[in-house]
């Protein structure tokens, strides 16, 4: 019951033996600089763990008194600016609600509504732990009013925001966690998020703690049967019990919005939002391994998307940037290759040989474990060379013939006299 994000990562596959690439200056520049690569790549689908959260609650210290927790609307509007200036700290200093209807980019006019409607269940919700026998039925109770008063639709797994949760009826595990936390720690009860990579939850801490799954209306009525309370988690995509959980804060919680909406716009290559909420969730939570692997995700498509548009500079900028957060991820070291070499039979088209050599070079020295880097500015110099001796240049092609003895001392074939060869 969660967001399903598969983003499309690319691997690479080079014809080689061993590590040597198969370049050769004498057999294959003429190929390689009419745009046959070395190396080639294909998209494959790469499912990345994305965030699927169920139910999560915070726990805080309030006084009895409403005012405590009730400020008037106008005190409570929180920009979606404060609040990453208050995610910096490490932890919202707001209340849960109003911090959540910054993060779903609240307008004021739905702001000020959805405040008003949410003290009005949290005046009922106080009516019910009043009322109840035990916490437990106090938790129950405004579970349910939960889902019969907002969320009487269904699970939608687009509706991580609070705003077009509580105005559809429908909901997802980020949207019905954050209301049920919101509904039931000003009551008083002590809850914490709970969270798994692929799922999240809530923990009631009593006597003996009571987990609670907030996507599931019927959930309080299967305390008494276990087997049923099995199969609903075994309805719950991304629900696993053999993974560890972690409790979350109430900033980690809140970074679960940009999450979702991050996983959302890398799977519709909107690249530039993705990046911008997946930056965002991390201010939150740094500690997130998904929302890490999927930033990354984000500036690997982006860069082969580029790539594809014949933007090898965008490209460029993107993949190295991607290594320089993580040199051992491996689509970039594949499309760092790729792109470059890309980058470089474009340059020797357009008769730029001269820029091809020098962007190679900078690659190489980057990337001194990277064999192809010298073996494509080795090609370039081939087809250089050729070139120029074609068009008759045969000063300028003796200049470059000792370039590349220089760069390349050990190859037989820069030895030999241009005019000779020609």
């Amino acid at each position: 019951m969660f967001l399903k994000g598969n983003a499309l990562l690319a691997c690479a596959s080079m014809r080689h033996q061993g590590m040597r690439p198969i370049v050769r200056l004498e057999l294959n520049c003429e190929m390689w600089a009419a745009g046959y690569p070395v190396l080639t790549v294909k998209p494959l689908a790469f499912p990345v763990v994305s965030m699927r959260i169920s139910i999560l609650i915070f726990c805080f210290s309030i006084t009895s008194s409403v005012e405590a927790v009730v400020l008037p609307v106008r005190e409570t509007m929180l920009s979606e600016e404060a609040l990453f200036s208050d995610a910096d700290d490490g932890r919202i200093d707001m209340p849960l609600f109003t911090a959540a209807l910054a993060a779903s980019q609240a307008t004021p006019v739905e702001s000020r509504r959805l405040q008003l409607q949410y003290l009005d269940l949290l005046k009922e919700a106080r009516q019910l732990f009043a009322a109840a026998e035990s916490q437990l039925a106090a938790a129950s109770d405004i579970h349910a009013l939960m889902h019969e008063r907002v969320f009487s639709g269904q699970y939608t797994p687009k509706c991580t925001s609070l705003v077009d949760a509580m105005e559809s009826g429908n909901f997802n595990c980020v949207s019905a966690t954050i209301l049920f936390q919101s509904l039931t720690t000003p009551c008083g009860l002590m809850v914490t998020p709970i969270a798994t990579p692929s799922h999240v939850y809530c923990r009631i801490e009593l006597d003996s703690p009571v987990d609670v799954q907030t996507t599931c209306a019927d959930w309080f009525e299967f305390m008494e049967r276990p087997d049923l309370q099995q199969a609903a988690l075994a309805r719950t995509p991304g629900y696993s019990p053999n993974i560890a959980p972690r409790s979350l804060t109430t900033a980690q919680l809140i970074g679960k919005i940009y999450y979702n909406r991050g996983v959302y716009l890398l799977n519709d290559k909107d690249f530039a939002d993705a990046e911008r909420n997946f930056v965002a969730s991390i201010r939150f939570d740094r500690t997130d391994q998904s929302t890490h692997e999927n930033l990354l995700a984000t500036w690997n498509n982006w860069a082969l998307q580029e790539c594809h548009r014949s933007d090898y500079s965008e490209a460029s900028k993107r993949v190295i940037r991607g290594l320089e957060q993580d040199t051992q991820y491996g689509p970039f070291q594949t499309n760092d290759l790729h792109i470059h070499q890309r980058w470089a039979q474009a340059l020797c088209r357009e008769g730029k040989y001269a820029e091809a050599s020098r962007m190679l070079k900078t690659c190489r020295q980057r990337r001194p474990d990277a064999t192809l880097f010298k073996e494509c500015r080795r090609a370039v110099y081939g087809v250089w060379i050729r070139s120029l001796t074609e068009d008759g240049q045969y000063r300028k092609a003796e200049q470059v013939l000792e370039e590349a003895r220089l760069d390349f001392p050990d190859d037989v074939h820069f030895r030999r006299s241009t005019r000779r060869a020609s």
